[in-house]
């Protein structure tokens, strides 16, 4: 008997083991809190159902990335474990592609606190992708490719027997929309997928879940999230260790010293994303240290905005002075849709980045130009 002919909505909407949220929160929050957990799993335990994603004996292996989605996800998922009428496993894994920067103690902290099964795969393949793509061109779609298969060759050497996604509603709706204008096809995220050699099913939890609810709930959690992408002055700008902006910055540049016409892009441009400039997050840190006694103990440093990749090489063209134009090479993926954190906790503690994009973009040029002739 599967999970989704026994539990049904009965149990996407029990209180049989409501979960509490932060004690100092006061009432008012609290019943938003319990709306909000309640509809997520009224949410997931249908989509569970409908898609019979998870069966008696399953061992599911769900992957955290350190966003909120990945981290409701995990959270709701236990929940529902709880009052399940059938047994299944449940292990977190989130994959360290060994990115610079990235901090890699939030997870394992985390998962350790709350005593669920987790495991830390270990892969350099920020370094392959790196030596392999070339200088300035987006990797997003390499380094998917590598961070799904290793993500798979693990659950097979495990006995996972699925494998669970954070994508949510919204996700899945801008996918197909993506698809019609874009690429004249209805498609978009299955809720369930069989991977190609038939070794893996792929799943998606929050499928019904809107992302607004996912985003309220994850700050009233509190869950630690992982900040967003940064940029600035002090980049090495090599294909070794550089990030989009300073990959995009030397490509511009290379482009306009050869006088290059056209500049390829990866994809359709369209995947959005975040980069807060390093100046504010040193202005963050100044601001921080003087309120220790009450900043919150998570908090997301970001903009709260994002752009899409074409805006961006249209804003770096302007400050490097690249007057050519761009083609969009649509034979290339393009990686995740969209990479934005949730910063309303950060406004309430009373900080907002005061560095501009174009401001952010000048100054870390500037600093391209003075490394390049100090090299020369």
């Amino acid at each position: 008997m599967d999970f989704g002919e026994e539990i049904g909505p009965m149990l996407a909407t029990s209180d049989a083991h409501p979960q509490q949220v932060k004690p100092e929160l006061d009432k008012a929050l609290q019943q938003r809190f319990k709306k909000l957990q309640k509809r997520l799993r009224r949410d997931m335990g249908q989509a569970i159902a409908d898609y019979a994603m998870i069966e008696a004996g399953d061992k599911v292996m769900v992957c955290l990335s350190g966003g909120k989605d990945s981290y409701t996800m995990l959270d709701i998922l236990l929940e529902l474990q709880k009052s399940a009428p059938i047994a299944f496993q449940i292990v977190a894994v989130n994959l360290d592609q060994k990115q610079p920067g990235f901090p890699e103690h939030i997870l394992p902290q985390y998962l350790a606190s709350i005593g669920v099964d987790f495991h830390i795969i270990e892969r350099d393949t920020y370094s392959v992708v790196k030596a392999v793509v070339p200088e300035g061109k987006t990797t997003c779609g390499l380094c998917s490719r590598m961070r799904r298969g290793t993500l798979y060759r693990w659950a097979e050497e495990q006995g996972i027997t699925k494998i669970a996604l954070g994508h949510h509603r919204d996700d899945i709706l801008e996918t197909l929309l993506l698809n019609m204008f874009h690429g004249g096809k209805l498609k978009a995220m299955p809720a369930r997928l069989l991977s190609d050699d038939g070794k893996n099913t792929v799943i998606r939890p929050l499928a019904y879940a809107r992302e607004a609810d996912i985003a309220a709930y994850a700050e009233l959690k509190q869950f630690p999230i992982i900040p967003c992408n940064l940029y600035g002055p002090y980049e090495r700008f090599d294909h070794e260790n550089s990030h989009m902006i300073a990959g995009v910055i030397k490509k511009l540049d290379d482009a306009k010293r050869c006088n290059y016409e056209k500049v390829d892009i990866w994809g359709d441009g369209e995947a959005r994303r975040e980069f807060m400039c390093a100046i504010d997050l040193a202005d963050f840190i100044f601001y921080a240290i003087t309120k220790l006694d009450i900043m919150p103990q998570n908090l997301n440093e970001g903009l709260g905005f994002d752009m899409s990749i074409n805006d961006y090489y249209m804003e770096i063209a302007k400050v490097v002075g690249f007057k050519g134009y761009f083609i969009n090479d649509l034979s290339k993926p393009e990686g995740m849709k969209r990479k934005l954190v949730d910063i309303s906790r950060l406004e309430e503690f009373g900080w907002k980045h005061k560095i501009s994009l174009k401001k952010g973009l000048q100054e870390t040029y500037k600093y391209f130009l003075t490394k390049q002739n100090d090299e020369i």
